[in-house]
């Protein structure tokens, strides 16, 4: 499919354990475009843990799905993992701009990160204030190892693909919710993102993102052998005891919103019975492709995998 060549396109990479997903989407003024998808396997061992361990091989699928692709644009936007980064909130003085943050976070390095100021790359932003704090501003800064944001600039550009964005992850699947998940007016909502080898919870309180959290997933790689009811109904067990633990972890109770993606037991159904059957009440499966223009059925049913790559196809500066 054609998009109008006033809209500029954007390729989300996702890179999984199993997988590298490309999303093209192209956003017009009220409209998001969709121009295609890829999906490529990865041999076994190129990505353990959310590391790459073997980038040529990362590199060699990704190349074999862009082949199939086909992109319109050479623009791409790829995240690091939320389980990567540290995130705290300062309060520092109102008259500090972007320059003199950046200073004050790189002469007190020591007091905010636990590895040297110069391996890391570091991001911030201001949060929303209120009237009764304006001698002050609440800042929030995202840090992670420099070493993790170049690998996957690097992995872009060998593949000759231009690296406009390293998102972080959260913000990636928020935006693939479209918003809708995380109104501002409807309270707090989770998302359950389903990796072969572990369950990423996410949690939002009133459209902020609040703790995200990796969790193992035993027998995730045999998803494809054990498509039984039986096995949807153990890891339904599996996620709701994830979910639990992840708002014992953060210290806050459990949103009633549940959102579930990326690699589900092919006997949804019974999964989604299963996690209403252990507690979770408003139990919905994730579809980052609803909503777009340009879908072709055929796509539609890869939807609950491609959160990550659809909402970093979604960015914007």
């Amino acid at each position: 499919m054609h998009v109008t060549s006033s809209v500029r396109s954007l390729i989300g990479v996702d890179i999984t354990s199993t997988t590298v997903r490309l999303i093209e989407l192209a956003a017009g003024r009220s409209t998001i475009t969709m121009g295609g998808l890829a999906v490529e396997a990865l041999p076994p061992g190129a990505v353990i843990g959310r590391r790459l361990q073997q980038p040529l091989a990362v590199a060699s699928a990704l190349s074999q799905a862009l082949a199939v692709l086909a992109p319109r644009t050479r623009r791409a936007a790829v995240a690091v993992p939320t389980s990567a980064t540290t995130t705290s909130r300062l309060c520092l003085p109102a008259d500090l701009d972007d320059a003199d943050i950046a200073a004050h976070l790189e002469w007190d390095s020591d007091k905010y990160f636990a590895v040297p100021f110069t391996e890391l790359a570091i991001d911030f932003h201001r949060l929303q204030q209120d009237d009764s704090s304006a001698a002050h501003q609440d800042i929030e800064v995202v840090a992670c190892l420099e070493s993790r944001v170049s690998q996957l600039v690097t992995l872009l550009r060998d593949v000759d693909l231009e690296p406009v964005a390293v998102d972080l992850e959260h913000l990636a699947l928020q935006r693939a919710l479209h918003g809708l998940a995380c109104d501002r007016g409807r309270g707090g909502v989770v998302l359950v993102d389903l990796h072969a080898d572990l369950v990423a919870v996410h949690i939002w309180q009133q459209g902020d993102w609040v703790c995200s959290r990796d969790f193992p997933r035993p027998g995730g790689d045999t998803m494809v052998a054990r498509s039984d009811e039986a096995y949807a109904l153990d890891q339904a067990r599996l996620v709701v005891a994830c979910v639990a633990l992840c708002g014992m972890l953060c210290s806050m109770p459990l949103p009633d919103r549940v959102f579930v993606g990326g690699e589900l037991p092919d006997a949804c159904e019974a999964f989604l019975e299963g996690l209403m059957a252990g507690g979770l009440r408003e139990v919905e499966m994730a579809d980052p492709l609803a909503g777009l223009q340009g879908v072709r059925p055929d796509w539609s049913r890869f939807s609950p995998t491609l959160l990550a790559a659809s909402g970093l196809a979604m960015w914007s500066p």
